[in-house]
Parts: C-alpha cells; structure tokens; sequence
C-alpha cells in the first residue's frame, strides 16, 4: 500500500511481519511513520503516545508530527473500506496531491 501511494516501504527484517524495536525506528530515521493498531478505537491517543515517546524525540516522523494510525483489521480484510484507507495512506505520504477541501 505504501509503495502504491508513491513511497517506500523500509523494510528493516526478512520476516513476513515483525514488530519493530524503537531502536531499529531511530537507527532508520523515517521520514513519515504509519502505525497498524488490531481492535483500537482511539486513533488520536495513540498516534498522540507515539509522538509523546521520548526515546523517539529525534525521529524526523516524530519532530514534523507526521505519523499515521490505521486499523490493522481493515488494511488486510478487503473490504470497501480498504479503498478508503488507500486513499487516506497516498494522501498522507503526497499531501500536496490532495487539496484541501
């Protein structure tokens, strides 16, 4: 999905899905970080906790407040709503695409 919005996926294991350590988050620097949450219903509050993390303070993400939460369940169950967050990932990672409303 991220590729497919025009950006580049860091991939910094071979495993099919791992969580990744804050260490390795600081030593890749990204520029924009998106968070998958299972079953959360606070999206603020949590993207709110990632930037607050002082052991990310010099992240370029964290330092331009550009990090996204999106719901794990809808980025992999292929409903219509997965369309919706494609959108709502190619306008996080090319804003300037979409014009404000």
């Amino acid at each position: 999905m991220v590729n497919g919005a025009g950006g580049t996926y860091l991939e910094l294991t071979d495993d099919s899905y791992a969580q990744l350590s804050l260490e390795s988050i600081v030593a890749a620097d990204p520029d924009k970080i998106i968070v998958t949450e299972f079953q959360k219903s606070d999206g603020a509050k949590s993207r709110d906790r990632v930037l607050r993390d002082p052991r990310l303070k010099n992240v370029t993400a964290i330092r331009n407040g550009a990090v996204m939460i999106a719901d794990y369940t809808t980025s992999i169950r292929g409903s219509l709503a997965l369309a919706d967050l494609c959108e709502d990932v190619a306008e996080f990672v090319h804003p300037d695409l979409f014009p404000a409303s």
